[in-house]
């Protein structure tokens, strides 16, 4: 059924693997399924795929490799930084949340993501902000979060990720920020993992 309806649309989500079962043989079904959708999605060659990838990042770069013909994008990316710089290198962009920038881990991930890969995401209601259920308002706060970090305006931050959402999908304008561009090649954080 997928692939009867896989025509009437661009945009491809949630889809992905998820590894908190501890059964190997659910994750080999959870892999089937994932690399023949991720195949279709491939052959129609104009696809927008929101993938998830708790504690199966490895696999999921793996499985989207060099040669997927659309647009990844690597939900709450939460693995290896090794594996990171794979899915750079595949073409992948990375949606950030709240709960991410909360992550000890997040100033490590965020400094190996190219600034035009970053795109936000609420993640709600599953994500929990202030003892309630996220929603999309919450996007404002990853952005002031990245700011603080790069030492820039919120403002050129959501311009950026404006740009990068629009190149995601390639029918929006795609003007990056100079600015954040600028002020992230003085942090030193534009460059590329290899």
């Amino acid at each position: 059924m997928f692939g009867e309806l896989l025509s009437r649309t661009r945009y491809i989500g949630e889809i992905g693997l998820d590894y908190s079962t501890p059964s190997a043989e659910e994750r080999r079904g959870q892999r089937s399924v994932f690399d023949k959708i991720l195949q279709l999605c491939s052959d129609a060659g104009d696809k927008v795929l929101t993938i998830h990838s708790r504690r199966a990042a490895e696999d999921v770069v793996d499985a989207i490799g060099g040669s997927f013909r659309g647009t990844a994008i690597l939900h709450w990316y939460s693995g290896s930084i090794q594996a990171l710089g794979r899915a750079v290198n595949a073409g992948a962009y990375f949606s950030l949340n709240i709960a991410m920038c909360k992550g000890k881990r997040f100033p490590a991930l965020l400094s190996r993501i190219p600034n035009d890969r970053i795109l936000t995401e609420s993640d709600g209601p599953f994500v929990e902000v202030d003892g309630r259920k996220g929603e999309p308002a919450d996007v404002r706060r990853v952005l002031e979060v990245i700011a603080e970090m790069w030492k820039v305006d919120a403002a050129e931050v959501a311009k950026l990720v404006y740009a990068n959402f629009g190149h995601a999908l390639r029918d929006l304008p795609t003007t990056a920020s100079a600015a954040v561009i600028r002020e992230r090649s003085a942090l030193g954080a534009d460059r590329q993992i290899t």
